[in-house]
């Protein structure tokens, strides 16, 4: 996106409009060129990143044949672990409770936008069922994606692959059935939950 933007003197997504199908098509081929190291040994990777949400349009528009897996968390959870983690840049909002939650609303309204746009290449991943019982979201999982059933999926942690995510010492553990922090901090979460039950992303019977 950033080269397409330096090329028409403008910012995305100010030039989506003047977009032709062809451009998206080029755009696609130059997206695959540069992840080619990627497809060697194998014929999908995933494209992980915390902004990717916001793009989901222009990626299918660009990647028609891609699979679009949206992980979703406890709100309450999510916004308190982004604000307990100290992120250099990139990830302004996490700096500020109410600026989080803003960000959030944002993220539910375009998730369901993107999941009537695509219904048949988006889907939504529930983190707490996983934490369950991680038979049955695998498959679920593994079925939107159309890719069979691999033992090493259900023994993710004898992975040998290194792993750079702020999450890698927790990929080669158990999953956790209880991940949630939030109750050790007792009152002191109370205006995160008013804040996100007055934007309707929690029950008010929390």
């Amino acid at each position: 996106m950033d080269g397409e933007s330096e090329r028409r003197g403008c910012t995305f997504p100010a030039w989506v409009t003047a977009a032709t199908a062809e451009d998206w098509h080029c755009l696609g081929l130059e997206y695959l060129e540069r992840t080619r190291h990627w497809g060697r040994h194998h014929r999908r990777f995933t494209d992980e990143n915390i902004s990717n949400w916001a793009f989901v349009g222009a990626a299918l528009a660009i990647l028609p044949g891609a699979r679009v897996l949206n992980v979703r968390h406890d709100p309450l959870d999510s916004c308190f672990s982004f604000y307990r983690q100290l992120f250099a840049t990139g990830v302004h909002f996490s700096y500020d409770l109410d600026d989080m939650v803003d960000y959030c609303a944002d993220y539910a309204r375009l998730c369901s936008l993107w999941r009537q746009r695509f219904p048949w290449q988006y889907f939504d991943h529930q983190h707490e069922a996983l934490t369950q019982d991680a038979d049955a979201p695998i498959r679920r999982l593994l079925e939107a994606c159309e890719l069979p059933l691999d033992p090493a999926c259900l023994g993710y942690r004898q992975t040998p692959r290194a792993v750079l995510t702020i999450s890698s010492a927790q990929v080669r553990q158990p999953i956790h059935r209880e991940t949630a922090r939030r109750p050790r901090f007792g009152g002191r979460v109370d205006p995160l939950r008013a804040r996100l039950q007055a934007a309707g992303l929690l029950a008010a019977t929390r």
